[in-house]
């Protein structure tokens, strides 16, 4: 079972016992941060949180790969004192799991349909030879730009569904499974400089991920519109999650999932 709420440790227990009026360098600070960081760390998976999550039996399994994955690194979490992961981190409120919002996914998704639309005239995709390329090479499909453009609109806006129970979901992506011991969280460092070249000095700063080896599963409510099967709309999402990545610093390796077959 799950010893505590993560979140709640890692936003609410974290600064408590801290002495804010010693020096930034303190080391009974540094000694409480690192004995809090590794309580985070030794959660592990509770399936039980899951009742908690709206899921569906539509949904795409994946793992984590090497180094891990980053969300909520947006959010405040530093004191400039030594030891403390300083980067924020997005969990679930109730249960204290990450988790990935619906709009999240849903913004994933569609971000290879980006491009630019001018009055009267058809979208300008901007990344229109990989959507053929992946309509292709996953469900047979030799779409045209306006073929993807009645299907953004009709997947992504809804556009044609006059009921609104008839548009496609896009749900909550969670934990579903620890790694091989039951761990999902760890932490890894960043070494920024302070200026292009320069690396003298330089201060690591760490912060939270979820592990490599973690399973993520994504859930969806979807229906038959835009011109594709539910099964081949999973096929599409499949393919661009994959290929894409979720989370933050996809460009450095964090996000990639290695997409899991479930019998």
């Amino acid at each position: 079972m799950q010893a505590s709420n993560a979140g709640w440790l890692f936003y609410k227990d974290y600064y408590q016992q801290i002495n804010f009026r010693a020096k930034k360098e303190d080391e009974n600070n540094e000694k409480l941060f690192k004995d809090k960081n590794a309580a985070i760390f030794k959660q592990k998976f509770d399936p039980a949180c899951l009742a908690s999550f709206v899921r569906s039996k539509q949904s795409l399994h994946f793992k984590t790969t090497y180094p891990g994955l980053l969300i909520g690194s947006g959010y405040n979490h530093e004191t400039g004192y030594l030891g403390e992961i300083k980067i924020g981190f997005h969990f679930d409120h109730s249960t204290g799991m990450p988790y990935l919002p619906g709009s999240s996914v849903k913004g994933v998704l569609r971000a290879p349909f980006e491009g630019s639309k001018k009055e009267n005239e058809p979208k300008h995709f901007k990344h229109l030879g990989y959507l053929q390329h992946i309509f292709q090479a996953t469900i047979g499909k030799n779409w045209q730009a306006s073929d993807f453009e009645a299907f953004e609109l009709s997947v992504f806006e809804g556009a044609g569904h006059q009921n609104m129970y008839q548009h496609d979901v896009f749900l909550d992506a969670v934990i579903t499974q620890g790694d091989s011991q039951g761990y999902f969280l760890d932490s890894d460092f960043i070494t920024p400089h302070r200026k292009p070249g320069l690396l003298r000095n330089p201060i690591p700063i760490q912060f939270l991920k979820i592990r490599p080896g973690v399973e993520i599963s994504f859930y969806f409510e979807l229906r038959e519109s835009g011109g594709l099967r539910v099964e081949e709309k999973k096929k599409v999402f499949e393919r661009i999650i994959r290929d894409l990545g979720v989370g933050a610093k996809t460009n450095v390796g964090y996000g990639n999932l290695e997409f899991l077959v479930k019998k």
